[in-house]
């Protein structure tokens, strides 16, 4: 695993986690465009674009 590709991927969950607790702390959706993005992502990632995915490239070991 790469390094930088490991500290994106630690820096996005940590932005996460905080988009989630800022929004329970102050009981407001107001980044609501930030979450539809991020379901968005997924979405194209799993659904729409899944035949483009080639394991034998995969390097993430889970």
């Amino acid at each position: 695993m790469n390094i930088f590709r490991l500290t994106g991927d630690l820096s996005h969950l940590a932005a996460i986690v905080i988009l989630l607790l800022k929004i329970w702390k102050t009981r407001s959706c107001a980044e609501l465009i930030y979450i539809a993005c991020s379901y968005a992502t997924v979405y194209l990632i799993y659904m729409k674009f899944k035949a483009t995915y080639d394991g034998n490239h995969d390097t993430f070991l889970v």
